[in-house]
């Protein structure tokens, strides 16, 4: 027989009257007292709970919620010095090194800018890549290092970081003598044995801080570069001493010789 409560139920095997059994094997000792159904049960379809009626009726729809970055980060860069060499003559417009930022706001666009350190307006940077060129004139002579303030900004925050730019020197100048003329007469008594030393002269590569690699030879009245033994003079390619090679012969004379100078370039 079915008790109202749904976990319970009574049983004529009870040990008392009205006891309710909690299960097969055991009894309560709480006492109840069991009354039939006043009403009949209606017929057809069991009443329903509230939540039921709302169930039937309510409709499940999906709502996407995005979310919208807000440009609260600056950008960054990935090393606060940056190095990069490059040859004195080289062409405009030649990259130099590209040098990037990022951002934790992805929606952000990033602009660059060279902001000091440049002078003479020797490099220029593409705003939207980073990357920087060559724009003007290079001297390694001038100077051989350029030390650029990199910028990144997206329109509201901004970040920095340094460029060195170092400039390598290239055979581009030629050497010069330290006279732009050399005299010298010889008397008919030059005493001698021949060849003697008749002059020294040198030059200086006006790239200095490459190796003088200098070479000497001498052209015009006295030389004779088809048939060296007819020459009256000679130079030592590596030292410029100048030599006479044999007597000038009887009364004065003078000899007039016309020297250029080659450089070698040590790589």
């Amino acid at each position: 027989m079915a008790m109202g409560a749904s976990h319970l139920s009574l049983s004529s095997l009870a040990p008392w009257p009205h006891g309710a059994r909690l299960d097969k094997d055991r009894w309560t000792h709480r006492i109840t007292v069991w009354r039939p159904r006043q009403t009949k049960r209606s017929v057809g379809r069991p009443q329903k709970r509230w939540v039921d009626d709302i169930r039937e009726v309510a409709v499940t729809k999906f709502i996407r919620i995005g979310i919208a970055d807000k440009n609260d980060n600056p950008p960054y860069f990935d090393k606060a010095l940056y190095e990069a060499e490059v040859d004195e003559n080289e062409d405009i417009q030649h990259t130099v090194l590209t040098v990037t930022a990022k951002d934790h706001d992805e929606s952000s666009r990033i602009r660059y800018e060279i902001t000091s350190g440049n002078i003479g307006g020797a490099f220029a940077v593409k705003n939207m890549t980073g990357a920087i060129y060559v724009a003007g004139a290079l001297d390694y002579e001038t100077r051989k290092r350029y030390e650029l303030t990199l910028v990144a900004s997206d329109s509201l925050n901004e970040n920095y970081t340094t460029v060195v730019i170092h400039i390598r020197d290239v055979n581009d100048l030629p050497p010069k003598f330290d006279c732009s003329v050399y005299e010298k007469t010889v008397e008919e008594e030059f005493p001698a044995t021949y060849p003697t030393l008749l002059k020294q002269v040198t030059a200086t590569d006006g790239d200095k801080d490459r190796p003088q690699n200098i070479v000497y030879f001498l052209t015009g009245q006295g030389i004779d570069p088809d048939n060296p033994a007819n020459s009256k003079f000679d130079i030592n390619r590596t030292t410029g001493e100048i030599f006479v090679l044999k007597p000038s012969g009887p009364g004065p004379a003078q000899w007039q010789a016309t020297m250029a100078l080659h450089c070698v370039c040590s790589g």
